[in-house]
């Protein structure tokens, strides 16, 4: 529904935003999904500047999907490893390990 709105500075992005702050179960969420939209280039700013809104204000918390973040990264590192072998590659490389 963001998308859909005139301006970056909405009361919906402000409602979402604010709600994000007060509940980390909704900032979680949030957070993730507006991560999501920033690979789209028609929304790349307004979900750049919403993400930079909620990771100034959420606290502590930014440690956490710090981590999260990082984890997923780990994760498509290793995709793209797999993705990149032949099966006797990894076949050996299970063997070897």
């Amino acid at each position: 529904a963001v998308k859909n709105e005139p301006y970056h500075d909405s009361a919906l992005a402000r409602f979402l935003l604010r709600r994000s702050l007060l509940n980390q179960q909704v900032g979680h969420y949030f957070y993730w999904h507006s991560r999501a939209e920033l690979k789209n280039p028609q929304y790349k700013v307004r979900y750049g500047l919403l993400l930079e809104a909620y990771l100034r204000y959420c606290g502590e918390y930014v440690e956490d999907l710090g981590r999260q973040v990082r984890s997923v990264d780990k994760l498509i590192y290793i995709a793209e490893i797999i993705q990149n072998s032949t099966h006797d590659e990894l076949y050996n490389q299970v063997r070897s390990s």
